[in-house]
């Protein structure tokens, strides 16, 4: 792991003693703030959809009844009278 460190503070060295890094750096400090910029913006924005989610959800639970009612009766039909069976004799 130290090697990682020693490599990077030798990066970050060259890096500041040539244009190209003050540039780097510039592009990298820029980047973060749109990060951050980007972050928050997403955050007000989860919130929002979140409170237009459960508006819906409220307003759907309340259209939909909370009893089922019972089924409606159908005229019962006229019954047709049985035909006898005829037996084998």
């Amino acid at each position: 792991m130290s090697r990682f460190w020693h490599r990077l503070s030798r990066f970050a060295k060259d890096a500041k003693q040539s244009q190209e890094g003050q540039s780097m750096v510039s592009y990298v400090l820029l980047a973060a703030l749109l990060a951050c910029g980007a972050t928050a913006g997403m955050s007000s924005t989860a919130s929002g959809v979140n409170h237009a989610y459960t508006q819906i959800a409220s307003d759907l639970a309340s259209a939909i009844p909370t009893t089922v009612p019972a089924p409606a009766k159908s005229p019962k039909s006229p019954k047709t009278p049985k035909t006898p069976k005829k037996s084998k004799a």
